[in-house]
């Protein structure tokens, strides 16, 4: 139980860090700006987990500022989803994030 639950919190990591950054897309500004901003806020999200969040963060939070950091990440993802690719999508990574991070809590793998 344990690989599938950290293997199905890793492929929802990846898809919360692409549409972060697609968040960028749904902004009124001109398309080359729009690639700037969502290669910028791909490269702060990663940076981001990768120093405090990871499982090997040098730094790693305590766990209200880790939660509270990755609800944002995650809140932000979905509202991008919602917006690119509509209410189906934003239902199902939203209800796979939840059922995932209780998964996680319940094996104390965060």
């Amino acid at each position: 139980m344990k690989p599938a639950v950290l293997a199905i919190a890793f492929l929802l990591e990846l898809v919360a860090f692409v549409f972060f950054a697609a968040i960028a897309f749904t902004l009124p500004v001109e398309q080359y700006a729009q690639i700037i901003i969502a290669a910028i806020l791909f490269a702060a999200v990663i940076a981001v987990w990768s120093l405090f969040m990871a499982p090997r963060a040098s730094k790693k939070l305590m766990k209200l500022p880790y939660y509270l950091v990755k609800f944002c990440i995650y809140a932000v993802s979905a509202y991008s989803i919602l917006m690119i690719t509509g209410a189906f999508c934003f239902e199902l990574f939203v209800a796979l994030v939840i059922l995932d991070e209780v998964l996680l809590y319940r094996h104390n793998l965060s």
